[in-house]
């Protein structure tokens, strides 16, 4: 059995059963990363906009961390999510990860 990273949210029977969360460290840290690289590329849109009078290259490089960020997350949550077990079931204990 494989290390999951993430799990879902709701359990089956749920209209939004296709939502997950992270149960690890890897997961949250999957997830903190995502949030960094828009913060990063917020960042830079804003200086090289403001500072510098590009506004389109500051976009540019917004939209490469952006995208860098969104990829890194859609691959780990397909290669790494648990399909079969919810979020709080990894949280009460009844599911344990190898």
């Amino acid at each position: 059995m494989a290390k999951y990273w993430f799990a879902r949210q709701f359990p089956l029977s749920e209209p939004k059963a296709t939502r997950v969360g992270p149960v690890s460290t890897e997961g949250l840290m999957v997830v903190t990363f995502f949030a960094a690289a828009l913060i990063a590329g917020a960042a830079g849109l804003f200086l090289f906009a403001f500072t510098y009078g590009a506004p389109l290259l500051g976009f540019g490089l917004f939209l490469c961390f952006a995208l860098v960020g969104t990829a890194v997350l859609v691959v780990a949550v397909a290669t790494r999510s648990d399909r079969q077990h919810t979020v709080a079931e990894y949280k009460s204990g009844r599911v344990r990860q190898p």
